[in-house]
């Protein structure tokens, strides 16, 4: 009994032979056949071998109109031709589906790749050491849910669906109760430049005007200074001195990068300088995402593919024309002058 490899393998060869013995169909209908006798009448292929006459002998035809056949091949009316092309090419159209779907579906996703959306949130937390820093807890949320935009959830349990990368939330508690949020989210098409912008607190009530002053950083390796810097210019230390702009810097650094690699495994990892600050630390990630294979493009393009190629493959077919090469008064008798 035959696997199913075998059977696999046993239609590629039946594939093979069969396009084998159109390839030399194809070069039939583009050549054509030889003519037995030339010189010949176009019309009823008499010999007109030292015929001078501008008539046909044998059947009276005008060679003056028509000219006479010399070199060329018989082929078939161009009719012909084009239907047995079209009906070729519909022969293979299920084959070659068979064959390449599978192929063209991986590169369209290559080509334009795999839509993906992310589900769920994650939320950061981390406790600091009163003896260290002013604030006493940094929260970081990802993605804002204070911004717009989000997709409905499809399914109990999913906050809400988003395409990376989204504004990134920071809020910093302090041991009075004050807070202070901020916004990190990207401002270019290559999300290379982010912007961090204080914002009004989304947990309790709304603290006083302030100037939003947004800090920008150019690329990723900024983060870390940009974010820090921004949120020590609202402290009420000397810059540098509290730890707590730092810790959450890093904090937001690490989502940040880990939505740009769209890779949400977390490592925390604080630098010396921040891991005396750090109390205790932990975040809760229910972030999962989902692809969808742009299904509908493959066909479309293993269509286009087919068409294409048998496009190409009916113009070469029908592109000689008549048999029949010009008819040259000179060529039928060589001894006489064409001008008499």
């Amino acid at each position: 009994m035959n696997t199913g490899p075998d059977i696999v393998a046993s239609g590629y060869v039946v594939m093979g032979l069969i396009s084998l013995a159109m390839a030399f169909v194809l070069a039939f209908l583009v050549r054509g056949r030889r003519h037995r006798v030339t010189p010949a009448c176009p019309r009823c292929r008499y010999c007109l071998t030292g015929t001078a006459s501008t008539t046909c002998p044998e059947c009276g035809h005008d060679l003056s109109e028509s000219g006479v056949y010399l070199h060329g091949r018989n082929r078939w009316p161009r009719l012909i031709r084009a239907i047995i092309v079209i009906a070729m090419a519909l022969l293979v159209l299920l084959p070659y589906r068979y064959v390449t779907l599978s192929y063209w579906d991986s590169w369209a996703t290559n080509m334009f790749g795999v839509p993906a959306s992310w589900a769920g949130s994650v939320t950061g937390n981390v406790m600091l050491n009163p003896d260290r820093c002013r604030d006493s807890q940094i929260t970081v949320i990802y993605p804002d849910p204070a911004q717009h935009g989000f997709l409905p959830a499809t399914s109990p349990g999913d906050l809400y669906y988003w395409n990376p990368p989204e504004p990134v939330r920071v809020m910093m508690v302090q041991a009075d109760g004050n807070r202070r949020d901020y916004v990190i989210e990207s401002v270019s098409s290559d999300h290379q430049r982010w912007e961090i912008r204080r914002v009004q607190p989304m947990v309790g009530p709304a603290g006083p005007a302030f100037s939003a002053d947004p800090a920008v950083a150019e690329r990723p390796e900024d983060f870390y200074r940009v974010i820090g810097e921004r949120i020590d210019r609202d402290g009420d230390t000397a810059p540098g001195e509290d730890p707590g702009p730092r810790v959450a810097a890093t904090f937001a650094q690490i989502i940040i990068e880990s939505m740009l690699a769209e890779d949400m495994t977390f490592t925390l990892s604080w630098r010396p300088s921040e891991s005396g600050a750090v109390a205790h630390s932990s975040i809760n990630s229910a972030a999962s995402r989902s692809t969808n294979r742009p299904s509908t493009q493959g066909p479309w393009i293993m269509l286009a593919s087919w068409f294409l190629f048998w496009l190409i493959v009916l113009l070469i077919v029908i592109a000689p024309g008549s048999p029949t090469d010009p008819w040259e008064p000179a060529l039928a008798d060589p001894g006489t002058d064409s001008d008499d």
